[in-house]
């Protein structure tokens, strides 16, 4: 078991270690995002087998890649309001063109300082050490016969034991395929109504449990020649749905700021329009720019409808039906 948990902790950490060197060198925006996968990817990993290395340094190490997740996140949001609201800046005039520019600081090509040092403060400190050395070392001081084996996983893994040979692994991973498959199929009832927002989200995250567990067990599985070839596929299916959800959330988030932002400019846009000056304050959105703001909104919300639309019609197709029907019997009938 510790030389399955070892293999698939340290790929993870490995081509983290790749993506967190590249962006030392070059401070690229879209290596956020690869660093905030694979840190995602490698904490859940340590999660899921955390009962294999109960150390001190392993739980900081496990705390210190989910900060990095999170607060990339935080940073992502920002990159991604500007991102989005730029790609949809084609439909309007030239003032409200330049009042939206002026709103979101369009024209700026370079992060600012505050998103690379404080925004991720954690970043920081994942780049002045190597996570997989760390990982190595702590391996490498933690015995075998690890007085926690044979007790139950942790949570979001609480119906398993430790495997200590390659049935019971098969056997594990069968059952956390089968019990995170039925959160998505339930979770995915929200794909009837559109404005299920928030339950759509969830689904995502349902979904990507599920693929990510799948990642995790599949190698346990290769025996298992058609359960493996089935799971595989719906990894690939999975990972499709969950890139489309995340499309529709991040337009729904973009959606949410435009929103909040004009609710929250109401008073100063319509006292501009009249004519006053409240204390002498004169940086209030025009009326131009919250025409801007309204139009932008109106373009993504209908490219949000035709995406949903087409994950709806993806979900409902018969070959990802079949599939999930495939792999739920499969699952259920070699659990035994």
């Amino acid at each position: 078991m510790r030389e399955y948990s070892n293999k698939q902790i340290i790929d993870r950490l490995e081509t983290l270690s790749g993506h967190l060197a590249n962006y030392q060198k070059t401070l690229d925006p879209d290596g956020l995002r690869l660093i905030r996968v694979w840190s995602r990817r490698s904490s859940v990993a340590m999660k899921a087998f955390e009962k294999n290395y109960r150390s001190k340094k392993f739980t900081l190490l496990l705390h210190e890649l989910k900060n990095t997740a999170r607060d990339i996140g935080k940073v992502r949001d920002g990159l991604l309001l500007k991102d989005i609201v730029r790609k949809s800046i084609s439909v309007l005039n030239e003032a409200e063109k330049s009042g939206v520019q002026r709103l979101f600081q369009l024209n700026e090509t370079a992060l600012p300082a505050e998103t690379n040092i404080a925004a991720i403060a954690s970043l920081n400190s994942i780049l002045k050490t190597d996570p997989l050395q760390r990982f190595i070392d702590i391996e490498a001081d933690i015995p075998e016969n690890n007085k926690y084996a044979g007790r139950k996983l942790v949570k979001g893994f609480k119906n398993l034991v430790l495997a200590a040979n390659t049935r019971q692994m098969e056997k594990m991973a069968r059952k956390a395929v089968r019990t995170k498959q039925q959160l998505v199929l339930s979770s995915a009832n929200c794909l009837e109504d559109p404005d299920k927002i928030a339950e759509l989200h969830k689904l995502r995250i349902d979904i990507k449990k599920l693929r990510y567990t799948i990642d995790l067990m599949l190698p346990a599985l290769v025996s298992q020649s058609e359960l493996y070839k089935n799971l595989n596929a719906l990894h690939e299916k999975l990972r499709e749905l969950q890139d489309s959800i995340g499309a529709i959330h991040d337009m729904d988030y973009v959606l949410h700021e435009l929103l909040s932002r004009l609710t929250a400019e109401s008073a100063a846009v319509r006292d501009r329009a009249l004519g006053r000056n409240i204390d002498g304050n004169t940086d209030y959105m025009t009326f131009e720019t919250g025409i801007g703001l309204l139009k932008i909104a109106a373009d993504i919300q209908l490219k949000r409808d035709g995406s949903f639309h087409l994950l709806y019609n993806s979900w409902h197709d018969n070959s990802t039906t079949e599939l999930f029907r495939l792999c739920s019997s499969l699952s259920e009938s070699t659990a035994s």
